[in-house]
């Protein structure tokens, strides 16, 4: 299995182009959404070898190199607390 680089959570305008760009300079990146039809709707319309999605929490953070890097690309405010809520009891300490 690849590990990769970094990791971006939201497929929405924002993180599927961010996410676009890092792989288009070499990045191996994994993405995931809450909605598991927006990461597939992106997965399928643009297809990128240095990207991978996924569909649960838990595969996609273990997908990544340590110390693993997240980006979040979701609204403000209470989806934030939201996702930092259920990352947070599945990664490493520091």
């Amino acid at each position: 299995m690849v590990l990769h680089d970094i990791g971006v959570v939201g497929m929405a305008v924002m993180g599927s182009n961010l996410a676009l760009n890092m792989a288009d300079h070499g990045y191996d990146v994994s993405v995931y959404n809450y909605t598991p039809d927006l990461t597939e709707q992106f997965l399928q319309e643009r297809p990128h070898e240095k990207i991978t999605g996924y569909f649960e929490l838990k595969d996609f953070l273990a997908s990544l190199k340590r110390p693993r890097k997240v980006m979040l690309m979701i609204m403000a405010g209470a989806p934030v607390d939201s996702m930092l809520d259920q990352l947070l009891p599945l990664l490493d300490t520091g």
